[in-house]
C-alpha cells in the first residue's frame, strides 16, 4: 500500500514473493492518509529489498496528517533480505499506534558496521520542501531513502502500543548493528526476541526517549555484555525473564 487516501479492513494472507527490489510488506503513507485494522499473514519471501516497511510520513507541504492503527502482521518467513533493515514509524504529533507483529523470521544481509551505531535518522530524507511532487514521491518509495539503518533487524521509531510476539531475526555477514532500535516508543512490549549477535556490538537492542516498554523471554545466539542500552528520556523499562548468556 503506498500513497495517500483511506484503506480500511483489508486482509492479506497465503503469498509468496520473491525477487523484487522493492519491500515485502510495503506501507508507505502520506498527506493525510488513513489507514486501519489491516491484517497481512501466512507469507514467504525470499530475495526482497525490505522485509517489512510501515511508514506514516510527515508532508512537507502541511498537508493535514494521517493515522496508521490496529494492524496485525504475523506468520512471515523472509530469506535474502537487504542490509538496510526494518522500518515502522510514525510522525513526532501522529504516531502508529496498535501495531502487532507476530511469528516472524528474518534473515539479512548483514555487514554493518560500528560507524552506524549512533547514526540520526531524520524525519524525512533529504528533499527541496518547497517541492512535494514526483521528486518526493521518488525518495519516499524507495526503501534506501535513509540508507542502512542504526539496527540490523527492526528500527521502530513514533508508535503507542506496538507488540512484537516470537521474532527471530539472523545475518549472513557479521552485523555490529543491534537487532533493534527503539526510538520515542510508548506503552509497549517485546517477547520472544531470538537474534543473532556480534560480542563487539555495544548490545542486543538500542531504547532511546522511550517509555512503559516490556522486555521478556529475549535471547541472543551469543553471549552478550548488555541486553539493551537505555538511553537518555527512557524510563519505566521493564525487564522479565531474558537470558544474555548465549544458552537457550
Amino acid at each position: 500500500i503506498y500513497g495517500s487516501g483511506a484503506f480500511q479492513n483489508i486482509c492479506l494472507n497465503n503469498c509468496i514473493i520473491h525477487d523484487t527490489n522493492r519491500g515485502g510488506i510495503s506501507l508507505q503513507l502520506y498527506n493525510g492518509c488513513r489507514l486501519e485494522n489491516l491484517s497481512v499473514s501466512n507469507v514467504i519471501m525470499d530475495k526482497v529489498k525490505c522485509a517489512l516497511w510501515i511508514q506514516q510520513t510527515e508532508s512537507p507541504c502541511h498537508e493535514p496528517e494521517g493515522s496508521v492503527s490496529n494492524i496485525s502482521i504475523s506468520n512471515i518467513q523472509a530469506t535474502g533480505a537487504d542490509s538496510i533493515g526494518c522500518l515502522i514509524t510514525g510522525t513526532p504529533a501522529y504516531p502508529l499506534k496498535d501495531i502487532t507483529l507476530s511469528n516472524i523470521r528474518i534473515a539479512f544481509a548483514g555487514g554493518g558496521t560500528k560507524d552506524l551505531l549512533g547514526r540520526e535518522i531524520g524525519e524525512l530524507p533529504e528533499h527541496d520542501e518547497s517541492v512535494f511532487g514526483k521528486k518526493l514521491y521518488q525518495r519516499l518509495n524507495n526503501h534506501n531513502q535513509f540508507g542502512m539503518l542504526p539496527a540490523y533487524g527492526f528500527y521502530c521509531r513514533h508508535a503507542e502500543g506496538l507488540v512484537m510476539e516470537n521474532i527471530g531475526l539472523s545475518y549472513e555477514s557479521a552485523d555490529c548493528r543491534p537487532a533493534l532500535y527503539f526510538k520515542d516508543v510508548r506503552n509497549s512490549r517485546l517477547t520472544g526476541l531470538r537474534a543473532s549477535y556480534e560480542e563487539d556490538a555495544a548490545s542486543l537492542m538500542v531504547v532511546d526517549g522511550s517509555q512503559n516498554i516490556v522486555i521478556n523471554g529475549c535471547y541472543a545466539t551469543g553471549r552478550i555484555g548488555a541486553l539493551a542500552r537505555l538511553l537518555k528520556g527512557s524510563n519505566h523499562i521493564h525487564f522479565e525473564g531474558n537470558n544474555i548468556s548465549g544458552q537457550a
